[in-house]
């Protein structure tokens, strides 16, 4: 897995992107700061967003992180966070 360097900025807009796709809604009826179960993400659709993100930023990501960071602006503010601890893969 080759570690992705990405912003909070530019994980939480690959965050509204990827949800919007697994709900069927277009980005902007994303809320940054709307826990996602209220957005419509249940336990299936979850796993699919944390799937995602951990191919695209290339780092492992617990599936419980979406319950634990449950809006966009705090899972990405905890992504940026793995992501700046995380070794770079050679």
């Amino acid at each position: 897995m080759t570690k992705r360097t990405a912003s909070q900025s530019e994980i939480a807009e690959r965050c509204v992107i990827v949800a919007a796709e697994l709900l069927n809604v277009v980005p902007s009826r994303i809320v940054r700061t709307t826990k996602f179960s209220r957005l419509g993400l249940d336990s299936a659709t979850s796993i699919n967003l944390i799937l995602s993100l951990e191919e695209w930023l290339g780092v492992p990501i617990a599936p419980e992180a979406v319950f634990d960071y449950p809006t966009v602006d705090a899972l990405s503010k905890y992504l940026a966070e793995v992501c700046a601890a995380s070794p770079t893969s050679k």
